[in-house]
């Protein structure tokens, strides 16, 4: 849960509608996610997931010849944001920058900055980047950038141990395989949930109690399963 003010949903879905439209031209994909998508009464902090979009320009190596060069153009958004001001790093308590990078690699894929349309206002904006290798679990990840923590930490715990998760499935660092390393595509939010053997849950409708409901509501229309 985010800490700090917090803002109603609709300010606050107008605020996100605001910096998705920004931020579009540079992305194949954004979605609102978190509090909002949930349609919460209020929200501490704004939440995209997001799949950029990448452009390659042939730079010049010498006098005779050039190489291609893949460019990421949300990179090149944020930057400039940054530069107008619009887009600025989030400091934890201790001064230190909380998730902006220094400098972007493939594997920058979180950024946590304030968002300043007008220099006085600022709003706290999670942007969490899909790149390339990530997009075959976009369902996966979209699901639990919208949360809640609660279920998500169903959705990831063993079903022995009291949570949701298949036992022939292992969650980490962002993806889904078997137990023997097979990847499992979750390109839909409806493809995970078929996957955990549970009835799909609308976001608004998100909670561990509904989780579990959808799992027994999966289990009573698959009783031989």
């Amino acid at each position: 849960m985010s800490e700090g003010p917090r803002i109603k949903l609709r300010t606050a879905r107008r605020i996100a509608e605001e910096i998705q439209d920004m931020l579009a031209p540079a992305c194949e994909r954004i979605i609102i996610a978190g509090s909002i998508r949930r349609e919460k009464a209020d929200v501490g902090d704004i939440e995209l997931v997001i799949e950029p979009r990448y452009e390659t320009v042939e730079e010049r190596m010498n006098l005779f010849d050039t190489k291609p060069v893949q460019y990421c153009l949300l990179e090149k958004q944020i930057e400039q944001r940054h530069t107008e001001g619009i887009l600025r790093p989030q400091y934890r308590s201790d001064g230190v920058v909380k998730a902006w990078p220094k400098s972007w690699t493939n594997t920058s894929r979180y950024v946590s900055a304030l968002y300043s349309p007008n220099g006085v206002e600022e709003f706290k904006l999670d942007m969490f980047i899909q790149r390339p290798d990530r997009l075959r679990v976009w369902g996966w990840q979209l699901l639990l950038r919208t949360g809640p923590g609660e279920g998500n930490q169903l959705l990831v715990t063993q079903r022995q141990k009291g949570g949701l998760k298949p036992p022939d499935m292992v969650v980490s660092d962002g993806s889904v395989t078997t137990t023997s390393g097979i990847p499992i595509v979750l390109e839909t939010e409806a493809q995970v949930f078929e996957e955990w053997h549970m009835v799909y849950v609308p976001p608004q409708q998100r909670t561990p109690s509904a989780y579990i409901e959808a799992r027994r509501q999966w289990l009573h229309l698959n009783p031989s399963r």
